[in-house]
Formats: C-alpha cells, structure tokens, sequence
C-alpha cells in the first residue's frame, strides 16, 4: 500500500471551506438525528482556530456557538492568547476545554519556530485566566524536540498549578528548512526513550494528569513503557 503524503508546501496554502456555520448545524443534525455519539470535538488539531483573522472573521466563535447550543462536547487548541476574548462561552460550560500548546519556555526558540504566535508569557498568562475563571486547562507539549530548549518537565515544573491535562508527544522528525532541519540529526531514538521514562515517573509521582500523543503510542510501547490516551471530554 502506497501512502501519499501532502508536501510542506500544500499545508501551509491550504484553501478554506466555505459556509462553515451552516455546514457544521447540517452535520451536528444528522449525527444527532441518527442516535450518533460525540465524545469530544477538537478545534485546532491542524490549523490554529485562533489565528490574527478571527479577531475580525469571528468564526471560531459562531463555531463555539452553534456548539453550545446542541451541547456538543469540543476541545481548543491554540498558540494565541485571543482565544480570551470567547471566555464567556466557555465559563459555566462543562463539556469544553480549553488549552494551548507550549514546547518550550524559551522565548527565542519560540520565535524561531512559531514566529507569528503569541509569546509564551501570554499564553502561560492565558492559561491562568482560564484556570481562575473555572475553565478546563489543557496543554499540548508536542512535538518535544531532541534539545533543551523543549523540556517538558520543566515545561510542567512551571505551568502545573494552572493546567488539567498534559499531552506529551514525540517529534515526527519532518525537516523544515531553515527551521528544524538544524536539529534534525539530533533525533535518536534513544533520547525520546529515556525522556519519556523520566517524564512518566515524574508525572506519576507528583500525580500530574498527563496523556500521551497517539502518534508516539508505537514508541512508548514499544520500549516498556506505558501508554495513556486522550481523555474523551463526555463518555
């Protein structure tokens, strides 16, 4: 079996849906009219729902809103403290959490891979606010990357007082040019074996709620260690 893969550059000009709200009541319909069941749906896994267009476009919102109102369960993630500005769809909404992603505290290596983010003091900021308006916190620590600038124990040394979840997962070792191709032959397999023993019995012994990237569920089993799914948000 042949598997076709999308190139860099498909990714990053990817073309947008159109009538996205209508679609999405068409679908939520059909699934509940035929007794389907929802566990969770994920706003973000791909592209960011955040990004500096919503903040005119609003679609993520009217998104977050159609959801709400047929009670679906949904997960944010994000790289962009604007997510704040739709606190108050998710305050008092039990079936949402809300998150985002941080591989590093280091600004620099920050602005290196994901220079048009926000920064990370923002989103750590960001994470507190939804902590302390009662929201479920989430963050996704992934990909971990073969050098010390992304450290995910001290990642969660730092950030554990303001978030729920934990979502540890491996880099898949694409080379972008110019970016992650100087860290490329740091990748052995033998570092994200030990990182990821460390960072289990870590978490387990300062009972830090944690979770493991699907995609790295091969590799953590494979070397004898234990593999912890995704929590769904409604079961």
């Amino acid at each position: 079996m042949t598997i076709r893969r999308k190139k860099y550059a498909d990714w990053i000009n990817s073309h947008s849906k159109e009538n996205v709200i209508a679609r999405l009541e068409k679908d939520i319909e059909k699934l509940q009219s035929n007794g389907s069941k929802v566990n969770d749906v994920f706003l973000g896994s791909i592209t960011d729902s955040y990004q500096p267009l919503e903040s005119e476009l609003k679609l993520t919102r009217q998104v977050v809103q159609v959801l709400k109102e047929h009670e679906m369960p949904f997960t944010i993630l994000t790289k962009s403290d604007l997510v704040l500005r739709d606190i108050d769809l998710f305050k008092n909404y039990k079936w949402c959490r809300v998150g985002v992603t941080i591989v590093s505290l280091d600004e620099s290596f920050r602005k290196e891979l994901e220079p048009f983010s926000s920064s990370i003091v923002s989103r750590i900021a960001a994470l507190k606010t939804l902590k302390s308006n009662g929201i479920s916190t989430y963050v996704s620590c992934e990909p971990i990357f073969p050098v010390a600038e992304s450290d995910p124990i001290e990642i969660a040394k730092e950030i554990r007082d303001y978030v729920d979840l934990f979502e540890f997962g491996m880099w898949n070792r694409y080379r972008i040019e110019g970016i992650t191709s100087r860290y490329y032959e740091r990748y052995s397999d033998s570092y994200y074996a030990v990182m990821f023993k460390e960072l289990i019995e870590f978490c387990d012994e300062e009972d830090i709620k944690y979770c493991i990237a699907s995609h790295s569920r091969n590799f953590v089993e494979k070397h004898g260690l234990p593999f912890r799914s995704y929590p769904s948000l409604k079961v």
